[in-house]
């Protein structure tokens, strides 16, 4: 059963929330507690799986709580439920939570994040991964991505196109924008699956803040030392899994899955950053073995990129379609019944670019899988495709 804390100053906002939530009671453990301190001390008696607090309270503030809370219980999500009038000291919770509601929240909305973000933490155990996942902030960014983002926010009226540009062509920045951009404090109420869209959405300000906020973080050259190429490799992802979607569907969908392809990297760094000597040792095993990457991983390390990338993307409160994408883009048999026309792409994507579409790659294809989700293309058509986005990313 997961166990929820939930913290609040006001006795009324708490008698609401327990009558909110009542009817999940059989489903959740939830303790209530009118402040940071008394929060405390309730992590300090027994592990939670989630914090929901409030931003403005006496003595100790929601940002101080929930920076002790990713200091010492760092395996613990962190959200923030603040009032929009509370927009400066949100900005200061940023670098410490997950994610943000804002009040007054519907039933509905928080229950529907509590489940979501239950079904997230389901997917990585306990342990110091996850804990180095719940510690981080901001991911690692390209040096060049970062440098030409600052001088693109530093002018007088920056251009939201060139911004969105640098920023879909970054792993780490397109997942802070999804993030933000699909927060329940910043968003618009329904899922932001384009990075392009959530940089419009929100405005050069905020993203000058995320800019200060990352200042902080490692390169990604330095953090992805164990699987070079991973940068070209995610571009090469994003267009083939762009031209992909573009045989199943419009431009919309082909953007989405562009964004999945950017983001679905994010395990690789994790795994680097949170084992980075184990992780060496599993790259280069997978390389002079039959067995793939995430086999290899999982069998090592007890985890593959694919959960760690979905965890955190869940943790941040991506959209669900994405987040299942990223999960099961190996196994694409075990994704959520339904609209699975991103996971589709995003797997016939990865298999062909891992493989450079030799022989094997017909192997690694789920041709059962494609078919149901319209993509019954034959193997020398997806190998084609493959080579046509290696030599566009390579120009």
């Amino acid at each position: 059963m997961n166990r929820i804390l939930f913290v609040d100053d006001e006795p009324a906002v708490l008698d609401g929330l327990r009558n909110m939530l009542r009817r999940q009671r059989m489903h959740w453990d939830m303790v209530f507690v009118a402040s940071g301190s008394a929060a405390l001390d309730e992590l300090a008696r027994g592990s939670f799986d989630i914090v929901i607090s409030d931003m403005r309270m006496p003595r100790m503030d929601g940002a101080e709580l929930l920076q002790r809370v990713r200091a010492e219980h760092p395996a613990t999500m962190r959200v923030v439920l603040s009032g929009h009038a509370e927009r400066d000291a949100v900005f200061a919770a940023l670098p410490v939570a997950h994610q943000f509601l804002a009040k007054p929240c519907e039933p509905q909305r928080l229950q529907h994040l509590i489940e979501r973000s239950c079904r997230s933490i389901a997917l990585l155990p306990r342990g110091s991964l996850r804990e180095t996942i719940g510690a981080l902030d901001h991911l690692p960014s390209c040096t060049q991505a970062r440098e030409e983002l600052e001088c693109a926010l530093a002018r007088t009226e920056p251009d939201l196109r060139e911004v969105a540009a640098i920023v879909a062509g970054d792993l780490a920045m397109s997942a802070k924008a999804l993030q933000l951009g699909n927060s329940g404090y910043f968003g618009i109420g329904r899922p932001i699956t384009s990075v392009g869209e959530a940089v419009t959405f929100l405005g050069t300000d905020l993203l000058r803040v995320l800019m200060r906020g990352a200042q902080g973080t490692g390169r990604l050259e330095e953090s992805v030392g164990g699987c070079p190429g991973l940068e070209v490799l995610q571009r090469q992802s994003a267009q083939l899994a762009r031209a992909i979607a573009g045989l199943l569907a419009g431009d919309e969908l082909a953007a989405q899955a562009s964004a999945t392809a950017l983001v679905h990297g994010v395990g690789e760094v994790l795994l680097a950053v949170g084992f980075r000597d184990a992780y060496t040792v599993a790259a280069q095993k997978a390389g002079c073995s039959d067995a793939p990457p995430h086999v290899v991983q999982a069998r090592l390390l007890g985890v593959s990129h694919a959960q760690a990338g979905a965890f955190l993307m869940g943790v941040w409160g991506l959209p669900e379609r994405i987040v299942d994408a990223v999960a099961w883009h190996h196994q694409p048999e075990r994704a959520v019944p339904g609209d699975c026309r991103l996971t589709a792409a995003l797997h016939a994507a990865d298999a062909l670019l891992m493989h450079r579409g030799d022989t094997d790659a017909g192997d690694v294809l789920d041709h059962a899988f494609l078919e149901r989700a319209g993509l019954p293309l034959p193997l020398h058509r997806w190998r084609a495709l493959a080579a046509e986005q290696r030599l566009a990313v390579a120009a």
